[in-house]
């Protein structure tokens, strides 16, 4: 991992590969290896779930809807749209505080 010269959100988001099966830790600090699900998930030749519900580090949940690399790939285009939402004001929150 060290050498992959990730920021701390790709990092966040590498790990969640474990999740899905695709990477997995080696056992080393931050070592990881690449399972044959994430080989083949790169090679287009499988799809995982869409998404995967977790508490407490364990999935409990996964989607019913499969996806290839191809369909998720270019998810980040929409970063800037998760970062406006985020910003917006909840339930919770009061104008003007």
């Amino acid at each position: 991992m060290d050498k992959m010269n990730l920021n701390n959100t790709q990092f966040t988001n590498f790990q969640k590969l474990r999740y899905f099966h695709l990477a997995l830790p080696l056992g080393g600090h931050n070592e990881w290896i690449l399972t044959r699900d994430g080989t083949e998930f790169l090679q287009g030749r499988k799809k995982v779930p869409k998404f995967v519900i977790t508490r407490n580090a364990q999935v409990i949940r996964k989607s019913s809807d499969l996806v290839f690399v191809q369909e998720v790939k270019d998810c980040v285009e929409y970063k800037v749209e998760w970062q406006q939402q985020a910003a917006q004001l909840t339930l919770f929150d009061h104008e003007g505080e």
